[in-house]
């Protein structure tokens, strides 16, 4: 395999979120509408970008036996940004018509959650129908990468294709009584619920690497058995947040009994320092252990 040029080809959203229908794109530098689903339009170009890939490797490969070039596709879904009751194809809302959405609690309003119009900002006033709408736009987006990997089969390239599946964050549909992400609340949360992602690593033959990404945070701190969330305030000074995700994965419970949270902090110092490792919150850590 020999090093490539570059080469690039660009099909972007114009801002950070969308209707699903009639999305402004930019094509290269070149402003257009979709006029068909956002998710399809997505993967319609990433279709036409395997399949300009497919020809090249095989060119390449008969003109310079063993010199194939590598290629680099990331296809960036706005799915399942809102919004989302109505906006998505009649299949996907159908399959969550009778659905209880007994996954996402409709728990009291968080206390720092805004509102616009008594409605949270992340979501919207049709509670129901956006939570049929986010799972549609979930389920038609992973079918539109279904098509994907089928594609790469079909151009024979997936045996050499690392394909990697992850996100730019979580999402509280409802979950501590947020709709949104950590962003969802002011002060921004740190629930796992808006932080952890998925990170997929597939390679035929290579691995298979599925794993979560909620280790350490600038402001938290996560062990397999608890979490440790530390805030500064130049008004109110340091303020602390302690879950056991063994008793409480959901993170209901604020543990906030001082003897408890005083072990915590000692117990994690001496992970970290263990470890060898160096935290942004160690200094809350430390006053927080040596409390009386």
């Amino acid at each position: 395999m020999t090093p490539r040029a570059r080469d690039l080809h660009w099909y972007g959203l114009e801002g950070g979120g969308s209707p699903y229908t009639g999305a402004t794109m930019y094509r290269n530098g070149e402003r257009e509408e979709t006029t068909t689903y956002l998710t399809d339009a997505i993967t319609e170009d990433a279709h036409a970008f395997l399949a300009r890939e497919g020809a090249r490797r095989q060119e390449s490969a008969a003109a310079r036996p063993g010199g194939v070039e590598p290629f680099f596709l990331a296809v960036n879904y706005t799915a399942p940004h809102k919004p989302w009751k109505g906006q998505h194809p009649k299949e996907f809302e159908d399959l969550y018509a009778d659905c209880a959405f007994e996954s996402c609690p409709q728990e009291e309003p968080h206390p720092w959650q805004p509102t616009v119009n008594g409605v949270a900002i992340g979501g919207e006033p049709d509670v129901r129908g956006a939570l049929v709408g986010y799972f549609a736009a979930v389920s038609a987006m992973d079918a539109a990468i279904g098509r994907l990997m089928a594609h790469l089969q079909e151009l024979g390239l997936r045996e050499d294709t690392l394909v990697i599946f992850s996100s730019d964050n979580g999402f509280n549909c409802g979950h501590h009584g947020v709709w949104g992400k950590g962003n969802g609340t002011f002060p921004q949360n740190m629930y796992d619920s808006s932080v952890k992602v998925p990170a997929i690593f597939n390679w035929p033959g290579h691995f298979y690497y599925p794993r979560d990404s909620s280790d350490v945070d600038i402001r938290g701190l996560r062990t397999a058995s608890r979490k440790f969330i530390a805030r500064y305030n130049l008004a109110t000074g340091l303020t602390t947040e302690l879950f056991n995700l063994v008793t409480d994965p959901f993170e209901l419970h604020n543990i906030t009994e001082p003897a408890a949270v005083r072990q915590a902090a000692r117990d994690l110092a001496q992970a970290l320092a263990a470890a060898g490792q160096d935290w942004a919150g160690s200094g809350a850590l430390a006053k927080l252990g040596a409390s009386q």
